[in-house]
């Protein structure tokens, strides 16, 4: 045989080694689903947001731009039938940057007209030339533009400005500096009117838009770190000019007191399609464009990590958003502040802040707070106010609507003697802020007539925890100034009047640092149902839950509601790990 016919010969062996693959693969489960259900797989793992850096606004803080393009090449390499469904399918192209330049060429080609996500910088070297060609088609544009770049040089190269455009997310970094001729707070895009759906400043640059945007429903501002917003003129015309915004993020943002003086003559602007207004890490001056906006009674407002330098200077206007609450909760601790007021089902205000120094919150609480949410209608408190706890009769006599009231507070009880490791009793001295509480609840009595139900978490503070005590007496003495003698009083004034209190609970905490085991924690649940018993009379219903062991120091009273995490408001940009609403709430 020839060498030219063994070359035939291997050929064609070839040949048929491929097609009995072929058809061997075809019997496989996963090559007898049909087109249409591979072609939803591949959407799913093509198309996610992870894949594409412009979702992440934090992810410009460290230069990343573009996409991931491993996934979908892996897959086309698979077998021809997946390679032939994936080259059919123009929007798995459609997302790219430029990472090289003949996949950036391969991947535009393979989009043919679909709508295009680009996730570009302005020192990319095919830039201007990606934007010229396919600018037309772009439905998203995640622009980074370099320090030291005075003018976003490559969006004039889009040209007709694109009617399918929904997203532009515009990086400009730049340091904040008081060299050089001042530069113009406003830039107008060409046309005067644009379709924009979302558009990102991250962080704002020294210009703020002047177009009218009136489709426009997510505006997300970052001020930087190391920046100013531009003059609040600018921002109030970016406002006013955006009429539809249902979502609005403000980040790391302080106004300059010189150069941005908000005029008394200045309209009030009209955002009746608001859902969300958020606030995140700005100082207490950026509140008062709040005086300048209308918000509908609907909507949601979150002020994030407020800078407070003087307690006093925390001003929030009170909005229609905040009229009829019913549900509120406060915590206070040295510097902290939180603050939750909703309606329980879709509207509310949510304030948490951070003092540079501690601080003494009781002026706030007892006289800026009512003035900013009125109290009347509040049904259910929840409160843990640390060092501020006798100021709670204050705050209860602005609600006499009151039916439910949670107090966390911390108890905390002489250290166990250390020789015959046995508890000591409370002496004359002893800390028991439990009799704060009750002697704030006394108040009750007279204003808060509709009070029904008093739940008591009890936050025991001790070196150590045992959980055998050698006799009742020393159980019973343990815990005896949880459940004082005014406490008693009331509960057994309000049943004689024909105002029992239907439900007195209490829920124990400890540190799971402070117990030997999770028995010792049981343990301690009679002994301080123990204390309580001569309160039971005069209440409908008491109960003592079981010891709850807290890993995190985290409060069980507060919990965060869902209408926190409203739908759309992550369509365009996912939120940092930082900004999401979370609580961080002091600890007892």
């Amino acid at each position: 045989m020839s060498v030219q016919d063994l070359n035939l010969t291997v050929s064609g062996l070839y040949e048929l080694l491929s097609e009995v693959k072929s058809l061997k693969n075809q019997g496989t489960v996963v090559h007898r689903l049909p087109n249409e259900i591979l072609r939803l797989i591949f959407k799913h793992l093509v198309s996610r947001r992870e894949a594409y850096s412009g979702y992440e606004l934090h992810a410009y803080r460290g230069r990343k731009t573009g996409v991931d393009t491993g996934t979908i090449l892996r897959l086309t390499h698979v077998c021809r039938r997946w390679r032939d469904l994936l080259l059919g399918c123009p929007s798995f192209w459609a997302r790219t940057g430029c990472f090289f330049a003949e996949g950036t060429r391969t991947y535009l080609e393979r989009s043919g007209s679909a709508p295009l996500s680009l996730a570009l910088s302005d020192d990319d070297p095919n830039a201007e030339d990606i934007l010229a060609k396919h600018g037309w088609r772009l439905k998203r544009l995640d622009l980074a533009i370099s320090e030291g770049s005075d003018f976003p040089s490559l969006l004039p190269t889009i040209s007709p400005w694109p009617s399918s455009l929904e997203c532009l997310t515009i990086y400009a970094e730049r340091r904040r500096s008081t060299d050089g001729p001042r530069r113009p707070s406003s830039l107008q895009f060409s046309p005067p009117s644009l379709g924009l759906k979302a558009l990102a400043l991250v962080p704002a640059p020294y210009w703020l838009p002047s177009n009218h945007f009136p489709a426009l429903t997510h505006l997300t501002l970052d001020g930087g770190s190391e920046m100013r917003l531009p003059t609040v003129k600018s921002l109030l015309t970016l406002l006013m000019n955006s009429p539809a915004l249902q979502f609005i993020h403000i980040s790391a943002v302080d106004l300059d007191a010189k150069d941005d003086t908000i005029p008394q003559s200045t309209p009030t602007i009209a955002l009746n399609q608001l859902r969300f207004l958020v606030f995140v890490s700005c100082e207490v001056e950026t509140f008062d464009l709040l005086n300048y906006l209308s918000i509908p009674r609907h909507a949601c407002l979150r002020v994030h990590d407020a800078e407070v330098q003087d307690s006093g200077r925390l001003r929030v206007p009170s909005l229609p958003l905040m009229e009829d609450l019913e549900e509120l909760e406060i915590a206070t601790e040295g510097a902290k502040l939180h603050v939750v007021a909703t309606d329980g089902r879709s509207r509310g205000f949510w304030l948490q802040g951070c003092a540079e120094e501690s601080v003494s919150w009781k002026p706030w609480i007892c006289d800026t707070l009512p003035a900013t949410i009125p109290l009347s209608s509040i049904t259910s408190l929840r409160v843990y106010l640390g060092d501020d706890l006798a100021i709670l009769p204050t705050v209860l006599s602005h609600m006499p609507k009151l039916s439910e009231l949670w107090v966390s507070f911390p108890y905390s009880h002489p250290d166990p003697d250390e020789s015959n490791h046995m508890p000591l009793k409370p002496s004359a001295g002893a800390d028991a802020p439990a009799d704060v509480v009750n002697q704030s609840l006394a108040y009750e009595a007279q204003g808060c007539l509709n009070l029904r139900h008093i739940h008591l978490e009890v936050v025991l503070h001790f070196q150590r925890i045992l959980a055998v005590y050698t006799s009742e007496d020393d159980g019973g003495a343990a815990f005896a100034d949880m459940c004082p003698p005014i406490l008693v009083r009331i509960m057994a004034t309000r049943a004689k009047a024909g105002l029992p209190v239907s439900l007195l609970t209490v829920q124990p905490v400890v540190s799971a640092e402070n117990v030997y085991s999770r028995q010792s924690a049981l343990a301690l649940r009679p002994l301080i149902g123990r204390a309580f018993v001569p309160v039971e009379q005069y209440v409908e219903e008491l109960t003592v839950h079981p010891v709850f062991v807290s890993w995190d120091r985290t409060t069980r009273i507060f919990e965060m509601k869902s209408l926190w995490n409203i739908d759309g408001a992550e369509e365009y940009w996912d939120l940092h790990v930082y900004e999401m609403p979370k609580y961080d709430l002091p600890c007892p």
